[in-house]
């Protein structure tokens, strides 16, 4: 969730977080894809809690900023 990314605007990147998603490929892990929040802030927390549902993954941003309300938290399903 600490994960710091480059972003428009932020030359020294952000840290709101990712998530990486891994398959069984033969007998190893292999990376297949890295999952963001498109308009992420600094400290919302993204990926700090997962929760699998069959073949949705619920990705948590418990920290996240809604409006003007700090920390009020979002989920997000894919």
């Amino acid at each position: 969730y600490g994960d710091g990314l480059v972003r428009a605007g932020r030359p020294t990147g952000s840290e709101d977080g990712s998530v990486y998603c891994f398959q069984r490929q033969g007998g190893a892990w292999a990376e297949v894809r890295k999952l963001i929040q498109g308009d992420g802030e600094d400290g919302d927390n993204f990926g700090q809690v997962l929760q699998m549902d069959g073949a949705r993954l619920i990705v948590a941003s418990p920290r996240r900023r809604v409006a003007t309300r700090a920390e009020v938290g979002a989920v997000q399903v894919y």
